[in-house]
């Protein structure tokens, strides 16, 4: 399966190269919704933990539409254990949600969709920048590194990077 580059007119003049989705196991997905597809991925394991440990696992798993730029397995470890271990502890809820609601825009959007924005309001109301470097789309500081995996409930893009609110105190 190839990559393709998608050109909208109208919308910014760089080539953005957008990563396909294997449509086989696409069927499959759509019939989850949002938190069901973080469970079952190998790549999603910290984030389905971390949505748990937010409290958020009822809200992901409403009709929604949500549109979650996931940050992988990999984006986590980056963290750091510390870092990841204390924003697990009860006493650090809220913050927890203010990251991972940083993550989640309301509606089902698309890369097309992403793409034709320059900022997305995110759950917790603060804004995320969308732009493009090269052939990478870019949210804030992640790359999105697969598009449009599809869920009951919405969408999810996966990103290398897990994007702190600037408000966001030292954890």
């Amino acid at each position: 399966m190839g990559a393709g580059i998608l050109m909208l007119p109208g919308c910014k003049t760089e080539e953005i190269e957008v990563v396909p989705v294997d449509v086989e196991n696409q069927r499959i997905l759509e019939n989850q919704n949002i938190v069901q597809i973080a469970d079952t991925s190998a790549e999603f394991t910290t984030f389905a933990k971390l949505i748990d440990a937010a409290g958020l696992r009822d809200t992901l798993s409403a009709s929604g539409p949500y549109t979650v730029f996931a940050p992988t397995d990999d984006a986590f470890d980056r963290l750091g254990k510390e870092k990841l271990d204390n924003l697990m502890k009860p006493e650090n809820q809220q913050q927890l949600r203010d990251i991972l609601t940083y993550h989640v825009v309301s509606g089902k959007l698309k890369a097309a969709d992403v793409m034709r924005s320059d900022n997305l309001t995110t759950l917790n109301g603060k804004m995320l920048g969308v732009h493009t470097v090269g052939t990478k789309v870019m949210v804030d500081n992640a790359d999105v590194i697969q598009t449009d995996v599809i869920a009951n409930n919405g969408v999810i893009h996966p990103i290398d990077t897990v994007l702190m609110p600037k408000d966001v105190k030292n954890f």
